[in-house]
């Protein structure tokens, strides 16, 4: 991101495919200001009130940053507390190593792409 977000829908876009949400962040998560981290998260646990499964796309992060995956977290625990899952699409290399060294991998579905995250979630 070449500049930094000055409110959360700069940093981050929430839509949703059925019932399914889909969070991107528009850029890396280093670079949101930590004065909207609170209202970025609020937005996005607001969006996710009424979907089962979300999906992170993090293809614009080079970085899985403490503050993001608290973030997944936060998130996870909402959406399996009504049966639903959350994955992660766009997962480097450097990405699933972070996972894997803190055994986040196997809290989360990894998928290469937006589709085969939603192809596989839509399938429950």
């Amino acid at each position: 991101m070449s500049t930094k977000p000055t409110d959360e829908s700069e940093a981050f876009q929430v839509r949703r495919v059925g019932d399914i949400g889909i969070v991107t962040p528009l850029g890396d998560f280093e670079e949101i200001p930590p004065n909207l981290l609170e209202p970025a998260t609020s937005m996005i646990m607001g969006s996710l009130n009424d979907v089962t499964h979300v999906v992170f796309n993090v293809a614009n992060m080079r970085y899985l940053p403490s503050d993001f995956l608290a973030l997944l977290i936060k998130c996870q625990k909402r959406v399996r507390g009504r049966g639903g899952e959350l994955a992660l699409c766009h997962v480097t290399p450097v990405h699933r190593e972070l996972l894997r060294l803190t055994n986040l991998d196997t809290l989360w579905a990894l998928y290469d792409t937006l589709d085969e995250a939603i192809s596989a979630l839509d399938g429950d």
